[in-house]
């Protein structure tokens, strides 16, 4: 964004006062508004993956010519992100709370949930692939911040009828998203880093609800569709070791501590905005290796765990899956920063 900035893309039509005598024709107005438009998205998007804030607040390109306009596909993309980063800033990054997360919760959630119903309904006619997988990710993130205040919330206080409402609707649109991002994926080699990470951040978000204790979440409907990323992932992967397998080893891992009291009943990370659900299932992932192995940068506990670890089996192919202690697989370390920033 940096880059982006000094050379000026923000401001199209002022070329030339970001770089030296560099003239604007109405191609190099247009690839610039583009280009700019795409990075403000990609911030976004790094932004809500790594729960940090943007590096800079979401403008779009700035152009006087009408005709100008940008891809469908692109004004989609902005459009989903602009609402991103309000929720992100707005319930994520408050700035009267030490860990972000807005006191008005319910309130706010109501507003964005609002706006994004409208904007569904608005796209649905014209959506491309890539921007309902967006689309759903960025609803999955607000339902994320819902449920990690639910999480956390006092036990012997029972949950609204409302909250209740929204966290079902969070497994559905979790489901949405695995089963819309694989489909769109099912045989491509080359995966994009938005559609990769969508599938990680909802099935780290299933394989939380699952082993949660409320007795209203359809655990079965959530495996099946964790099932459907991990076959997803595994068919992607090309090595043993390589991202690919790193997820779903860290998946298979995950799903033997569902019956562990704190990681069913609380969520410990609350200050990654919408990104806390996927931290806190890393970080207790984690916890399989020893004090010297946690503290270590992810390539290295990696290159440690392939020296003292047993190859993964697949699973099988047919029929439904029972988790409970159906997995024992070596755990190969990483974190968010590693699954954006690594190559698969």
């Amino acid at each position: 964004m940096q880059a982006a900035l000094r050379l000026g893309l923000h401001q199209p039509h002022q070329a030339g006062d970001f770089v030296y005598k560099d003239s604007v024709n109405e191609t190099s107005l247009a690839v610039r508004a583009r280009t700019w438009a795409a990075c403000t998205v990609v911030n976004q998007t790094m932004s809500c993956y790594l729960g940090v804030p943007a590096t800079i607040p979401l403008v779009p390109p700035r152009v006087n010519d009408v005709s100008l306009k940008l891809p469908a596909v692109l004004e989609q993309h902005l459009e989903i992100a602009k609402l991103d980063h309000e929720v992100c800033q707005v319930l994520g990054f408050h700035e009267s709370q030490v860990n972000g997360i807005t006191q008005d919760l319910m309130a706010w959630f109501k507003i964005f949930d609002g706006q994004y119903e409208v904007l569904s309904a608005r796209l649905a006619d014209s959506c491309a692939q890539t921007s309902r997988v967006s689309l759903l990710k960025a609803r999955l993130s607000l339902y994320s911040l819902l449920t990690t205040a639910c999480l956390n919330h006092n036990p012997s206080i029972s949950l609204p009828s409302s909250a209740i409402s929204h966290i079902v609707d969070s497994l559905k649109c979790a489901e949405a998203l695995i089963h819309t991002a694989t489909n769109a994926q099912s045989g491509s080699l080359l995966w994009p880093t938005s559609t990769r990470l969508a599938i990680y951040h909802a099935t780290f978000y299933l394989i939380k609800l699952s082993a949660s204790k409320w007795g209203f979440i359809d655990k079965g409907a959530a495996k099946r569709s964790i099932r459907v990323a991990w076959d997803a992932l595994r068919n992607a992967s090309r090595g043993t070791h390589d991202q690919f397998d790193r997820v779903c080893s860290a998946i298979e891992y995950m799903s033997t501590i569902g019956t562990e009291t704190l990681y069913s009943t609380s969520v410990s990370v609350t200050s990654r905005m919408t990104s806390n659900i996927v931290y806190d299932t890393l970080h207790c992932a984690k916890q399989r290796h020893d004090e010297r192995a946690r503290t270590s940068r992810p390539s290295e506990v990696s290159r440690a765990s392939e020296q003292e670890s047993q190859p993964c089996q697949a699973l099988g192919t047919s029929g439904d899956m029972t988790w409970d202690g159906l997995f024992d697989f070596p755990y190969l370390d990483l974190d968010m920063d590693d699954l954006i920033f690594s190559s698969a």
